[in-house]
């Protein structure tokens, strides 16, 4: 994914650290407040959260409902209020 204006240049392995809550609180709030208003980013992660989850699923479907409860990310969608 080519970064847009005030994308962060790493936005695939950030987003992949927003789902698996891994980014520092401050980077975290950051990029919840990017990604509700930039399309691109907000996919990314969508599709970073398809994937883990899809992983998880793969190990054993308890251990991705567990992840999927207690981790699930919850944002707004740009152009939704």
């Amino acid at each position: 994914m080519s970064p847009q204006r005030g994308c962060p240049a790493d936005s695939d392995e950030v987003a992949e650290a927003f789902v698996r809550k891994t980014l520092s609180r401050n980077r975290a709030t950051f990029f919840k407040t990017h990604i509700a208003s930039c399309s691109e980013c907000a996919k990314e992660v969508e599709n970073t959260r398809a994937f883990v989850l899809a992983m998880l699923g793969a190990l054993g479907g308890l251990e991705a409902k567990q992840y999927q409860e207690a981790n699930m990310i919850r944002f707004v969608s740009p152009g939704k209020g």
